[in-house]
């Protein structure tokens, strides 16, 4: 199962806005300043985390149940697509949480195997 930065199960607070970008797995990806969070509850045994990597990105913070992963999206050249984080996932439905933790930072996508 596949949830693009514009699927409709991501729960986004204010101030993300979409960009289009051919190099992202999804065609677009949705960016936000420090302090700015997303959600999405999913059942699986895995999960991996898409993004673009750019020199005006920050970092994020990745959560799921109970433990918290921060990611820098920040490098000297862009190149979206990239694989920025990845988990085994417990049984039962999770709440994976994006958290926006320097600067900037984005979503392509998220799959769940």
């Amino acid at each position: 199962t596949t949830a693009t930065s514009t699927s409709s199960g991501w729960h986004y607070s204010s101030g993300w806005k979409h960009h289009a970008a051919s190099g992202a797995r999804s065609k677009g990806y949705k960016d936000a300043a420090a302090g700015h969070s997303a959600t999405l509850k999913v059942v699986g045994s895995k999960a991996v985390l898409y993004g673009c990597k750019a020199p005006k990105m920050g970092s994020i913070s990745v959560s799921v149940a109970g433990h918290t992963t921060v990611v820098s999206e920040k490098q000297s050249f862009t190149r979206c697509g990239v694989q920025l984080w990845s988990k085994a996932l417990p049984a039962g439905q999770q709440t994976i949480t994006v958290k926006v933790t320097h600067t900037k930072g984005n979503i392509d996508e998220l799959k769940v195997s």
